[in-house]
């Protein structure tokens, strides 16, 4: 781990288990690290926030039990968070897109304060806006046809030199199949990032909120900003959405107003949202699963399912384990909802 080691985010949380501990806990982590997949991603990510972690979590207790008998998951909360930040860690470094996402939309714009190890949150953003400039086409490679055996040209005994055998010519093939392959293959990749861009420079230019068949200008703040985040989720094909996201956002929700709000809650966005479009939203199963995780389209949700406020409250409340007067900033709520949505549209 190059962020920091084991050591370091014990002594920051005030553990001191010893050094025996953290080296019987390292081996452990190489091992989990190798397997990790989203909804263990999840499950650390509520451990690391102090949530509650449903059932089917008993991996992460039956892999440090296995290396040390004492290891126990009671009133051990502490030092679970640590390990769970130390293999989210690892997750970021390794690429995984979705604790990226997770993990900033269970901060919720710092309405949640994660047991130990605050820097992650901070990391998972940077690591985010790595992958997203990273995970953009930069160019297509020429195709360079397969290199063969040159032929002489007629000597002084004016003899020509024999062709390419049949396995050279076979393997000359090969290689040209290849490189036309990994060429089309990095063709299709540009299509698809200029297909995404181009359709979101015209949603963006034409400041018209999809679902709601409104002009985001004629929207309620709140409202705007959470729309805005999904229309722009809607629209990204890439992993994590472009680099310039929160530029968008921002540029989108304040076209056309004078002043915007500069704090909005929850509440309001839920309830500025009109009753008979909430079918509209498309909000799937994997929401259900989710709900401390994507806490504001669980708001929605809830509203959908329950009714007008304050019927939702707490219901949301005791699924979301959030406030719905959480205060967000207007381009804080377009990018929690926009991290949200793309989340659930990434996991399996």
């Amino acid at each position: 781990m190059s962020r920091f080691n084991f050591a370091d985010i014990y002594r920051s949380a005030g553990v001191s288990p010893g050094r025996e501990i953290i080296s019987r806990r390292l081996e452990v982590f190489d091992r989990v690290r190798s397997k990790l997949n989203s909804k263990m991603v999840i499950d650390m990510i509520r451990f690391y926030f102090g949530l509650t972690v449903s059932s089917g979590a008993e991996w992460f207790r039956e892999a440090f039990e296995e290396n040390d008998a004492s290891f126990s998951m009671h009133q051990n909360e502490r030092e679970i968070a640590i390990l769970s930040a130390c293999l989210l860690t690892a997750a970021l470094e390794d690429g995984k897109a979705s604790a990226c996402l997770a993990l900033l939309t269970t901060a919720a714009a710092g309405n949640r304060m994660p047991l130990v190890h605050p820097e992650l949150v901070s990391y998972a953003r940077q690591a985010l806006y790595e992958k997203s400039i990273n995970s953009r086409p930069t160019k297509v490679e020429s195709l360079m046809p397969a290199s063969t055996q040159k032929r002489k040209a007629i000597g002084e005994v004016g003899v020509l030199n024999p062709g390419p055998s049949l396995q050279e010519a076979s393997a000359s093939a090969r290689s040209t199949s290849n490189q036309t392959r990994k060429l089309f293959e990095d063709l299709a990749w540009q299509v698809k990032y200029l297909r995404e861009e181009v359709e979101i420079l015209w949603w963006h230019i034409g400041g018209w909120s999809r679902l709601l068949e409104k002009p985001f200008s004629e929207l309620d703040d709140a409202l705007a900003a959470t729309m805005a985040g999904l229309d722009l989720a809607d629209l990204t094909q890439s992993p994590v959405g472009p680099a310039a996201a929160p530029a968008i956002l921002h540029r989108t929700i304040g076209a056309g107003r004078k002043t915007v709000a500069e704090k909005i809650t929850i509440m309001a966005a839920v309830d500025a949202f009109p009753r008979d479009a909430f079918a509209r939203l498309e909000l799937g199963e994997k929401l259900a699963r989710l709900p401390d995780i994507c806490p504001i389209l669980t708001a929605f949700l809830k509203a959908s399912d329950v009714g007008e406020s304050p019927a939702w409250h707490n219901t949301f409340k005791n699924a979301a384990k959030l406030e719905p007067q959480a205060i967000f900033g207007p381009l804080d709520m377009a990018t929690q909802v926009f991290r949200e949505r793309l989340l659930l549209s990434r996991l399996d």
